[in-house]
């Protein structure tokens, strides 16, 4: 069975879940035996500062956050956290942040997270491909009325995912800076001159250093991407093909389709055709 029919028959089954639930829409996912509380949550850009008695991780979806963590005598890290990464904010920690009002974050509340995330030299890490497709299920979920049985398998896919990502220490801001660009809208074609002069390096050193902390160059990297983000608007929404092709930076759905292809061995109307076929009549 292809990745693609597997992603499809999931689709139907939580769907399926989902149509017969009579549940009060939920805004929030809580599940007690992995003591995750996730969420869907939008900031402002006048500065608010706080602390809590849980772990929290803050997750971007759309466009970023400033933030400054505080210890009890320095500044921690204070900087900018987009697309492509998370932070982790400890119990207890006074934390000052803004975001621009349109920004959307996943936040997790959490009695523990995993030891992977926790390191006295960052607490920004990197978010792989599971974690983003994820991401853009939760948001799309998050709508719907959900079940406890729904509300268990989010926190814990969650936590697995989690469980295997890195830290960005401070020596790889200036390519993790690019990739927050690169994820800030991906309908953009950014040119190696551009983004290496962003990162403000050299274009033969930008391609050196991307290539080691993403083992992809530029072009592999986004093309990698955005077929991640095709197939999860193509499973969980009803946007149109063309819509899907200009969002993610092709002029024409064609080739679109060609790399959508290239990527999963069938056509974006073929891999809808497969959903369609297993969704509950």
């Amino acid at each position: 069975m292809t990745n693609s029919l597997s992603d499809a028959m999931a689709f139907a089954a939580a769907k399926r879940v989902l149509s017969d639930s009579t549940e009060e829409h939920h805004a929030a996912v809580v599940a007690d035996n992995v003591d995750i509380h996730l969420s869907i949550r939008a900031y402002t850009p006048e500065y608010d500062s706080h602390s809590h008695s849980y772990y929290q991780i803050v997750l971007p979806l759309h466009g970023a956050i400033q933030i400054r963590l505080e210890r009890t005598d320095d500044t921690y890290f204070s900087g900018r956290v987009g697309m492509g990464e998370g932070i982790v904010i400890a119990p207890h920690q006074v934390h000052t942040f803004s975001a621009h009002d349109n920004a959307r974050f996943v936040v997790a509340d959490m009695r523990n997270v995993p030891e992977n995330l926790l390191t006295p030299r960052s607490p920004v890490f990197r978010i792989d491909a599971p974690t983003r497709a994820l991401l853009y299920y939760i948001e799309v979920q998050l709508k719907e009325k959900v079940t406890p049985s729904i509300q268990r398998a989010l926190s814990q896919l969650f936590w697995g995912v989690i469980d295997n990502l890195s830290p960005i220490y401070a020596n790889d801001r200036r390519i993790a800076d690019i990739l927050a660009l690169l994820h800030d809208d991906l309908s953009v074609n950014h040119t190696l001159d551009a983004l290496a002069q962003k990162a403000g390096l050299g274009k033969s050193q930008f391609k050196v250093l991307f290539k080691q902390m993403t083992g992809q160059s530029v072009r592999q990297y986004m093309q990698r991407v955005r077929m991640d983000k095709a197939r999860t608007l193509l499973l969980f929404t009803d946007m149109p093909i063309i819509r899907i092709a200009h969002a993610l930076g092709y002029e024409d759905s064609s080739a679109f389709s060609r790399r959508f292809k290239a990527s999963y061995g069938q056509s974006p109307k073929q891999f809808l055709s497969q959903k369609s076929a297993l969704e509950p009549k």
